[in-house]
């Protein structure tokens, strides 16, 4: 009998493993993202909205598709709870207008997060030629992993469509603006839309970006293409450190005390604009710049502007300083870490020293001559 039983212990023993194996497969849920499509005019809570499929709950594989009617204003609040997890917000404000109908997000806070698959989460702004609104996103939210905020917005449109971002943001994974267009983002508003948090911000599109809030985060501040420009003195938290990798540094007249200041990867501009700006870095002598990499300051107007590294001439390295121009000039560092143009010779030194090589000239062509007879 045991001779019997053995064969068939063995099929057993090996059937087992493959249906649970299959069992497995059939419960373990595919990763894929989960889309909601909503198209609504006028002020519509996301309860009772025009969904293409059944109203979302909070899941890290949302992502939620807004557009505006054609011509219509639209005001859509998040009436769902707290802490709504999400992994795409796209905003899609193409109407075919001129009008300047507006198109905002409001209600309770968000939190960005990675999906099941692991992607990242982003914000898509999307705007043709003929929509001249302004489109806003004023509900709070929690960068729990790194987020991207892009667009395609289209670069020749003729209208003067905007973007302001005036949420109260808890930046904990560090923000990216990286998209298409010449238009401007504001970062939040005078007085709200703060950005706090650990997590840095980097500029790395065409567009621009308008620092407007009073922002607190302290990760590093990178501006790798594009313009990031001050909205007003110190929107920036002076523990934060400036990357500079190859966009503009805008002050707009304005000032502001950072961190640290590098230059990577690509030649980059601070620019002072046309009013008093006064620029205060954190001794930046030990920080790694790219040796071969140029850093330029432009509209530098002496004894109105100034450019501070450090407490002394020792803020910068003699490498450091010597990747740094001013208005097209060599810069000097003084003992007090102030950064200068470097002396220009008065008009009488140039005319001597031009008299200098004529007369080395002439006397080494009449010391040629004498050689040859």
């Amino acid at each position: 009998m045991k001779a019997l039983n053995t064969p068939l212990i063995s099929s057993v023993a090996f059937v087992l493993p493959a249906i649970a194996m299959s069992l497995a497969l059939l419960v373990t849920p595919s990763a894929q993202a989960t889309d909601y499509t909503y198209t609504a005019t006028g002020v519509t809570n996301w309860s009772a909205g025009a969904w293409t499929s059944a109203t979302p709950s909070s899941s890290l594989d949302n992502e939620l598709f807004f557009t505006a009617a054609t011509g219509q204003r639209m005001v859509t609040t998040n009436n769902l709870g707290a802490g709504f997890q999400l992994n795409k917000l796209s905003i899609n404000n193409t109407s075919s207008n001129s009008n300047g109908q507006n198109f905002s997000v409001a209600g309770n806070s968000l939190d960005f997060v990675k999906n099941s698959s692991n992607a990242l989460p982003t914000i898509v702004l999307a705007k043709s030629n003929n929509s001249a609104g302004t489109t806003t996103i004023s509900v709070a939210f929690t960068v729990t992993d790194a987020l991207t905020v892009t667009s395609t917005v289209n670069t020749s449109s003729p209208n003067a469509n905007s973007t302001i971002i005036s949420s109260i943001i808890t930046n904990n994974a560090g923000i990216t603006f990286n998209g298409a267009g010449t238009n401007t983002i504001t970062l939040g508003n005078t007085g709200t839309g703060i950005v706090s948090g650990l997590g840095g911000i980097t500029v790395s599109g065409s567009y621009n970006v308008n620092m407007l809030g009073n922002n607190s985060y302290t990760g590093a501040t990178t501006v790798s293409s594009g313009t990031l420009t001050l909205g007003n003195n110190n929107r920036i938290a002076d523990a934060s450190n400036l990357v500079m990798s190859g966009g503009t540094f805008a002050t707009a007249g304005f000032s502001e005390t950072l961190g640290t200041l590098s230059v990577l990867t690509a030649a980059s501009v601070i620019d002072l604009g046309s009013a008093a700006s006064a620029l205060v870095f954190s001794d930046s002598s030990g920080v790694a710049w790219d040796p071969s990499i140029g850093l330029s300051f432009i509209n530098f107007d002496a004894g109105v502007d100034s450019i501070k590294i450090g407490t002394n001439s020792n803020g910068l390295t003699v490498t450091q300083l010597g990747q740094i121009t001013i208005n097209g000039l060599a810069a000097t560092i003084d003992s007090n870490g102030f950064l200068a143009i470097s002396a220009i010779p008065e008009p009488t030194t140039y005319a001597a020293f031009v008299g200098a090589l004529s007369l080395g000239w002439v006397a080494a062509r009449r010391k040629r001559r004498a050689y040859a007879v």
